[in-house]
């Protein structure tokens, strides 16, 4: 989920996403079996300026009767990230050896910087493409020293209020001890208070 404000050239942007991930299965042939589950945690707070606009949209041209925009945010800000790991080893009784099962359960979460950078882009009055590249963490505090997340989606407004969505996103965290990367598409709808963009 997602709440978008603009006011003149200023933005500002929260996101939260929550993912969880799981699988299972056995080791080769070695009687043991694993059952490992991720689960993300996710929120961004992020203010900046509208650096660049063109009316028209980048392919269309000025009219006075539509709004029409390609536009370039940049945004800085706070993350919060929280990530909770479940793995589960298991090893089936043998003739002499007896069962045996363990569980680690780690969880880890931090605040960090983050920076961005929006572009929006509107082909029709009715269809909007909005990407968001964004880097963070740097290492700061118990944090990754790089996240990282691509955000695209394609907007198609159903009224002047109501738009329908689906893009993709890529979320990742990298460290010495963490290599984590989500990626999937989206889909959604969401409502529109103000015009423009």
């Amino acid at each position: 989920g997602s709440v978008k404000a603009r006011w003149r050239r200023f933005v500002f942007l929260t996101d939260v996403a929550w993912a969880k991930l799981s699988d299972d299965d056995e080791i080769g042939d070695s009687l043991v079996s694993y059952d490992a589950t991720l689960k993300l945690g996710w929120f961004e707070a992020l203010g900046g300026y509208r650096v660049y606009e063109h009316p028209g949209g980048l392919l269309g041209t000025p009219s006075p009767t539509e709004r029409q925009i390609f536009a370039v945010d940049l945004l800085a800000g706070l993350t919060y990230s929280w990530i909770d790991v479940r793995l589960k080893l298991s090893r089936e009784p043998g003739v002499i050896i007896p069962g045996l099962e363990r569980t680690v359960n780690p969880t880890d979460d931090w605040v960090a910087p983050y920076l961005a950078a929006r572009l929006i882009n509107d082909f029709t009055r009715r269809l909007r493409l909005e990407t968001l590249l964004g880097l963070g963490a740097f290492g700061v505090g118990h944090a990754p020293y790089l996240g990282w997340q691509l955000t695209t989606w394609l907007a198609y407004s159903l009224s002047e209020r109501w738009f329908l969505s689906v893009g993709g996103r890529a979320l990742g965290m990298r460290d010495d001890d963490v290599d984590i990367t989500f990626y999937g598409p989206m889909i959604g709808f969401g409502f529109r208070f103000g015009g423009g963009g």
